[in-house]
């Protein structure tokens, strides 16, 4: 769905953090456009905000 979405987005995971990222430059959190954190009793959806137009 996420590459449907924001096709131009590259996926990467991040083991430390323990997510998985969505972004426009990989190797950085400074263009993430949204990251899914998995937990043993909850998933923690994370969503960049942007200005409005």
């Amino acid at each position: 769905m996420t590459a449907e979405v924001i096709p131009d987005a590259v996926e990467e995971s991040d083991r430390s953090a323990k997510l998985i990222g969505y972004t426009y430059q990989p190797g950085t959190y400074k263009h993430l456009i949204a990251a899914i954190a998995p937990h043993s009793g909850h998933v923690n959806l994370m969503l960049r905000r942007t200005p409005r137009p």
